[in-house]
Protein backbone atom coordinates (compact mmCIF):
# COMPACT_ATOMS: atom_id res chain seq x y z
CA UNK A 1 0.00 0.00 0.00
CA UNK A 2 2.47 2.42 0.93
CA UNK A 3 5.11 3.78 -1.59
CA UNK A 4 7.74 5.96 -1.59
CA UNK A 5 6.51 9.43 -2.29
CA UNK A 6 9.15 11.86 -4.08
CA UNK A 7 8.53 16.11 -3.83
CA UNK A 8 11.03 18.08 -5.83
CA UNK A 9 10.49 21.64 -5.10
CA UNK A 10 10.78 24.23 -7.62
CA UNK A 11 13.31 26.80 -6.08
CA UNK A 12 13.43 29.10 -8.36
CA UNK A 13 9.65 29.86 -8.24
CA UNK A 14 9.13 29.49 -4.75
CA UNK A 15 11.72 32.69 -4.49
CA UNK A 16 9.53 34.10 -7.24
CA UNK A 17 6.56 33.66 -4.85
CA UNK A 18 8.45 34.70 -2.12
CA UNK A 19 9.89 38.56 -3.87
CA UNK A 20 6.14 38.77 -5.17
CA UNK A 21 4.33 42.11 -5.17
CA UNK A 22 1.21 40.22 -3.53
CA UNK A 23 3.58 39.29 -0.38
CA UNK A 24 5.12 42.48 -0.39
CA UNK A 25 1.91 43.75 -0.09
CA UNK A 26 0.46 41.54 2.69
CA UNK A 27 3.48 42.20 4.84
CA UNK A 28 3.18 45.95 4.14
CA UNK A 29 -0.36 45.64 5.57
CA UNK A 30 1.41 43.39 9.07
CA UNK A 31 3.92 46.11 9.21
CA UNK A 32 1.81 49.02 9.39
CA UNK A 33 -0.71 47.52 11.74
CA UNK A 34 2.46 46.35 14.06
CA UNK A 35 3.47 50.29 13.89
CA UNK A 36 0.20 51.33 14.87
CA UNK A 37 0.26 49.01 17.70
CA UNK A 38 3.56 50.48 18.89
CA UNK A 39 2.33 53.93 18.35
CA UNK A 40 -0.73 52.69 20.74
CA UNK A 41 1.75 51.65 23.35
CA UNK A 42 5.13 53.56 23.76
CA UNK A 43 5.48 54.54 27.46
CA UNK A 44 8.11 56.68 28.80
CA UNK A 45 8.55 60.73 29.35
CA UNK A 46 6.43 62.96 26.78
CA UNK A 47 10.36 63.43 25.04
CA UNK A 48 10.77 59.68 24.77
CA UNK A 49 7.78 59.00 23.45
CA UNK A 50 7.16 61.55 21.17
CA UNK A 51 11.16 60.65 19.57
CA UNK A 52 10.38 57.54 19.40
CA UNK A 53 6.59 57.81 17.36
CA UNK A 54 8.45 60.18 15.23
CA UNK A 55 11.06 58.46 14.11
CA UNK A 56 8.96 55.30 13.81
CA UNK A 57 8.32 53.66 10.22
CA UNK A 58 7.84 50.46 8.63
CA UNK A 59 9.34 49.13 5.01
CA UNK A 60 8.92 46.06 3.22
CA UNK A 61 11.80 45.46 1.49
CA UNK A 62 13.47 42.67 -0.66
CA UNK A 63 16.05 40.40 1.12
CA UNK A 64 18.02 38.07 -0.90
CA UNK A 65 16.04 35.27 -1.84
CA UNK A 66 12.63 36.73 0.09
CA UNK A 67 10.59 39.97 0.76
CA UNK A 68 10.82 41.08 4.66
CA UNK A 69 8.87 43.41 6.42
CA UNK A 70 11.28 45.93 9.12
CA UNK A 71 9.85 47.91 11.55
CA UNK A 72 11.86 50.14 13.69
CA UNK A 73 12.46 53.57 14.90
CA UNK A 74 15.70 56.19 14.34
CA UNK A 75 15.29 57.80 17.57
CA UNK A 76 18.66 57.71 19.34
CA UNK A 77 17.25 56.44 22.85
CA UNK A 78 15.27 53.45 21.16
CA UNK A 79 17.52 51.14 22.20
CA UNK A 80 17.37 51.72 26.24
CA UNK A 81 13.63 52.22 26.04
CA UNK A 82 13.27 48.82 24.08
CA UNK A 83 15.08 46.93 26.68
CA UNK A 84 13.13 48.53 29.34
CA UNK A 85 9.73 48.36 28.33
CA UNK A 86 9.89 45.52 25.17
CA UNK A 87 7.05 47.77 23.40
CA UNK A 88 8.79 46.51 19.71
CA UNK A 89 8.69 43.15 20.43
CA UNK A 90 5.65 43.03 22.32
CA UNK A 91 3.62 44.75 19.19
CA UNK A 92 4.68 41.77 16.75
CA UNK A 93 1.36 39.61 17.83
CA UNK A 94 -0.31 42.90 15.64
CA UNK A 95 0.92 41.39 13.05
CA UNK A 96 -1.34 38.27 13.01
Amino acid sequence: MSGDVTVKLDMPGIREVLKSEGVQAMLAQRGDRVEAAVRGSVSGNARDRQGYTAGLSSQVRIHRVEAVARIGTTYPGAQRMEARTGVLARSIGAAS
